[in-house]
């Protein structure tokens, strides 16, 4: 009594002594016209007796019995026969005893169920022990050795807790609720399917592996479905799956409900998948209603539970329904599939069960004139149906697996072991031993028996050991299949639904079957990209990818970090690595090309310099001054080397010098320009006649030690630079580059350089142009001019660059070594070019005559004046402004 709760025991006292007042009721003829399905009962005389709890015909809302058949409860009731003849034929089971059965149609009914079982076992085979139904002998003893069903969850839940009370072992076929696991609850339940725990931990696998993170669900309202939902919840919330809709579906007759059902699933746009657990009639419904809703038709993929995978689509499905199934994906226990099933059933004849044979099938005279529209009456009573042939059949008929051959096996094991453990004598022509006659009207054997079903274990007939586990389930195989009736396999299976995958504790095993028809998804939001940190929304499969920069790597994928200033992210952007360091290397592209416009000016200067010695005492070169275009010459050539230390690998030596090349070589360049410039300047705009004090200052040395003074202004400011900010590598970092170079090269610092030689710039500029009409001989003030204008063009486009260019440091350095070198390049061309043009090629020009000349040039090809007066003209003395000058013509 421990074993079931007061109340409930209370309840089923009361209906036994009810109907232990009820008298037995007579057989009289009852009109087949007018017999209620649900009423009938088969029974199958034997020694030992099964009763047998099977969904024959269906029931209403109200669960009262239809006179509607379902072809999986005519189906079942075939395979026990099939499957108890073939025990009781079988000598190596039980010598001597046959096994009977009492067949109970559940209607799927708990209220009809639970009279039939007190009204047609508990009270014929224990409470009473008489023989009611065609008994071959009714002084043999019969022996309940326990109930084999049901198939719905919630019946064989109510069904458990009353056989509790008797110790009676109950084994279903096919109800898969967990609850039924509970032995605290149910200890004398057993089931050869696993429980709905194996069957969504499956569904939740599969999910996973098609990489689905956002799925429906939609569950009846019944045990087996909110169950089933609870089982669901549980497995995806351990496998970081989210809920898009979770709907507890009701029963009802109005189409508008699922319609708006399926309005709730359109919402959710991106969640395709959607687990229907419910039983077939409620799962067309939803499926049905997705035609009246736009977009709806053949979006879904459906992922149909035990309880209907291979139901669907019923044989009358319109194309609409075909479609909108079709890809759906079924989950089912993984029965022995009986490919000739179908066949047997279709060669059954009227007559079989006809006569004494009738109680074996009583439901099958009916079925056939139901199916094949004919009547079993004659006469008047056929209202206008042809008469049923004793040798009708039924043809098309379709079956469905299950485990009710195995569920009889296991009771046929169990009793077979018990048999040889009890009984002493066992022969053939014994039959019941006396400690099993004994039995006949207790609850004994059946509560013996349960402690061997516990423990049975045989093969099947495909070949699998079948074991219970811990919690009276079978072993927990399943079988997944798709629904598509245009795919081509050796695997077809009922109803178009084709198997493509096994699942059992080890994982998934495929079948060697092209079932993919294009992949679908079923997310909430599409992963994120390389790069990007996942922000979870209000569901953790909900997000929205923020993308990290350059400069960030993404942490445990859901935060964009930044890397330290010498790291930046890895390829992948998930962490941080060292910044590898470049340097100017002799064999980059920026180094060649500084390289080549140095060596090709240092060259042109060489070549400059070489004429300007060789033609050092002609008058173009004395006219021009020779010491400052010496000087100039060797600011050019220094400036010009910047080529080789700018790029070269830097090193304290290096940056030191590059400093000191910065500052010293374009100072040289333009002091010497500058002197060159201010001389011209002061003899051909003195107002009077220069005194011999004067003139001395004009004469080379001194002019050279000017322009030295000049260079010096610089070298005085060098020196601070060098000993207050000292020359040092750095390695600067821009983005996720590190550079090796000297720090005063790229920055403002660069200023304190070259800041002097551009005053010498403007100030020559400046005087050029003042002295832009002197004569012939002195006009290189023009080209001096020409080429502070060339100079200043070329700083003004190169400073933009190099400040714009700051996260670039090649181009950085490039930048100032071409200009430094294309400014020194640009005073050879323009100041020194054309005097070795006309030395070189045109000698007759330079002569005294041709230099002080006031028209001409000794550029040009035109022939020399007269020689000019030697007195009284200004051209005969580069010093004088004056006539009385002397005439003598001297080195300026």
């Amino acid at each position: 009594m421990d074993l079931f709760d007061a109340k409930s025991f209370c309840f089923i006292v009361m209906n036994l002594i009810c109907i232990k007042t009820l008298t037995n009721a007579s057989e009289e003829y009852v009109d087949p016209a007018e017999v209620i399905y649900g009423d009938l009962v088969q029974f199958r005389d034997g020694h030992i007796i099964i009763a047998v709890l099977l969904p024959i015909t269906t029931s209403d809302e109200n669960e009262n019995c239809r006179n509607e058949f379902r072809n999986e409860g005519i189906q079942m009731v075939e395979q026990v026969n099939m499957a108890i003849e073939k025990v009781n034929a079988d000598e190596n089971f039980l010598p001597g005893i046959k096994i009977g059965t009492v067949i109970i149609n559940t209607c799927l009914s708990v209220p009809n169920t639970l009279t039939k079982v007190i009204f047609d076992v508990l009270r014929k085979y224990i409470l009473d022990n008489q023989c009611h139904n065609s008994c071959l002998n009714p002084d043999e003893p019969r022996i309940l050795a326990g109930v084999l069903g049901a198939m719905k969850s919630s019946v064989s839940m109510q069904i458990a807790r009353l056989l509790q009370v008797f110790y009676i072992p109950q084994i279903s076929y096919f109800s898969t609720n967990p609850e039924l696991s509970d032995k605290n609850r149910f200890q004398y339940f057993f089931r050869t399917v696993p429980s709905d725990t194996k069957q969504t931990l499956a569904m939740t696998h599969f999910i996973e592996q098609m990489g689905w993170n956002y799925v429906s669900v939609l569950y009846e309202n019944d045990p087996y479905g909110i169950n089933g939902n609870a089982e669901i919840v549980h497995h995806f919330k351990d496998n970081n799956i989210c809920f898009a809709e979770t709907i507890l579906v009701e029963v009802k007759s109005n189409m508008g409900y699922y319609i708006g059902i399926v309005d709730d699933l359109m919402k959710k746009s991106t969640a395709n998948a959607v687990i229907l657990f419910m039983g077939a009639w409620l799962a067309e419904k939803i499926i049905t209603a997705t035609k009246y809703v736009e977009g709806a038709e053949n979006k879904f993929t459906w992922m149909a539970s035990d309880a209907w995978i291979e139901y669907l689509p019923y044989s009358n499905a319109d194309e609409a329904f075909i479609q909108s199934i079709d890809g759906s994906i079924g989950f089912r226990p993984n029965f022995v599939h009986n490919q000739n099933l179908s066949a047997m059933i279709e060669n059954i004849t009227l007559d079989r069960y006809q006569g004494l044979n009738k109680t074996l099938n009583p439901w099958w005279e009916h079925y056939i004139s139901n199916t094949n529209n004919c009547s079993l009456q004659k006469g008047n009573m056929t209202y206008g149906k042809r008469i049923c042939s004793s040798n009708e059949t039924i043809s098309g008929f379709t079956h469905l697996d299950n485990s009710i051959e195995e569920s009889v096996m296991v009771f046929v094991h169990a009793l077979n072991s018990y048999h040889q453990d009890i009984c002493t004598n066992i022969t053939k022509e014994n039959g019941l031993c006396g400690e099993l006659r004994d039995m006949s009207g207790t609850n004994i054997l059946a509560k013996e028996l349960y402690h061997y079903i516990k423990n049975v274990s045989f093969t099947t007939d495909d070949g699998r050991l079948f074991e219970f586990d811990e919690n009276q389930d079978a072993p927990s195989v399943y079988r997944i299949s798709i629904y598509n009736r245009n795919m081509s396999s050796d695997y077809k299976n009922t109803n178009g639904w084709t198997p493509i995958k096994t699942y059992d504790d080890k994982g998934f095993h495929n079948y060697n079957v092209d079932w993919r028809q294009g992949e679908v998804s079923s997310v909430c939001s599409q992963p994120c990209m390389q790069g990007q940190a996942k922000k979870t929304a209000e569901q953790l499969c909900c997000w929205f990818c923020q993308n990290c920069t350059e400069r960030q790597f993404v942490s445990n994928g859901t935060e964009c970090v930044d890397c330290s200033e010498d790291m930046m992210p890895n390829a992948e952007q998930d962490q941080c690595i060292l910044i590898p360091i470049q340097k100017l290397e002799y064999d980059s592209g920026y180094t060649i090309g500084c390289l080549v416009v140095g060596v090709f000016g240092l060259l042109c200067t060489s070549f400059v310099t070489a004429i300007y010695i060789k033609f050092r005492h002609t008058a173009i070169v004395r006219a021009s001054g020779m010491e400052l275009c010496f000087f100039v010459l060797f600011g050019i050539f220094f400036t010009l080397t910047n080529c080789f230390v700018i790029t070269a690998p830097p090193t304290i030596f290096s940056c030191a010098l590059s400093r000191v090349i910065l500052a010293i070589g374009p100072a040289c360049m333009y002091s010497g320009l500058l002197v060159k410039t201010i001389r011209v300047v002061f003899i051909f705009h003195s107002k009077r006649i220069m005194s011999t004090r004067t003139k001395a200052y004009l004469e080379p040395v001194p002019i050279l030690f000017i322009t030295l003074l000049v260079v010096v202004v610089q070298i005085v400011i060098l020196i601070p630079w060098l000993v207050i900010n000292n020359p040092k590598v750095t390695v600067k970092y821009y983005e996720n580059e590190a550079f090796l170079t000297c720090e005063h090269i790229i920055n403002e610092e660069i200023f304190v350089g070259i800041a002097y030689p551009f005053v010498i710039i403007i100030i020559c500029t400046i005087l050029a142009t003042i002295n832009r009409n002197a004569p012939t001989g002195f006009r290189e003030t023009l080209f001096i001019g020409f080429a502070m204008y060339t100079t200043c063009v070329t700083w003004i486009a190169f400073l933009p660059l190099f400040f714009t260019h700051s996260a670039e440091i090649f181009k950085q350095l490039t930048t100032i070594s071409v200009a430094l070198s294309v400014s020194a390049i640009t005073v050879l061309f323009c100041l020194f070019v054309p005097r070795c043009y006309t030395m070189v090629f045109y000698p007759e020009f330079n002569t005294s005559e041709s230099v002080m000349g006031h028209t001409g040039s000794f550029t040009g090809t035109k022939p020399p004046r007269p020689k000019a007066k030697t007195v009284d003209g200004v051209e005969n003395n580069a010093y004088s402004m004056s006539p009385t000058a002397d005439a003598k013509p001297r080195s300026t």
